[in-house]
């Protein structure tokens, strides 16, 4: 499994990872662009995540680019994380099936990143 913050936010990344069978969990930045396959393309600070809340984006396009696939995009709004007043929501770009995967596995980057 591949867990990356917003520096590694590629889809191009991401379509590598799943054709080499490796899982992902890789974060976006707010102001990524996301669509299905009926809807115009939306950021997905658009999709009102607020703390609480957990969002599942299955089956989506992400950036205007074409030629990488679809994606899920798992979304958590958290108020607070380990003690730290967190600024926005995670998106977070993923071959996981549902939310609850995605979000646990990504909580372990940032005990990764303290040591």
């Amino acid at each position: 499994m591949v867990l990356g913050d917003r520096e590694f936010c590629s889809p191009k990344l991401g379509n590598w990872l799943s054709f080499e069978g490796a899982y992902f969990c890789l974060r976006q930045k707010n102001n990524t662009l996301v669509w299905q396959d009926t809807e115009v393309a939306r950021e997905l600070k658009d999709y009102g995540v607020k703390p609480g809340v957990k969002l599942f984006i299955n089956d989506c396009n992400v950036t205007k680019q074409k030629g990488f696939g679809t994606f899920n995009i798992a979304c958590k709004g958290k108020m607070y994380y380990q003690g730290f007043k967190m600024k926005e929501p995670w998106y977070i770009l993923t071959n996981f099936d549902d939310v609850e995967p995605a979000i646990v596995a990504y909580q372990r980057r940032l005990s990764i990143e303290e040591a």
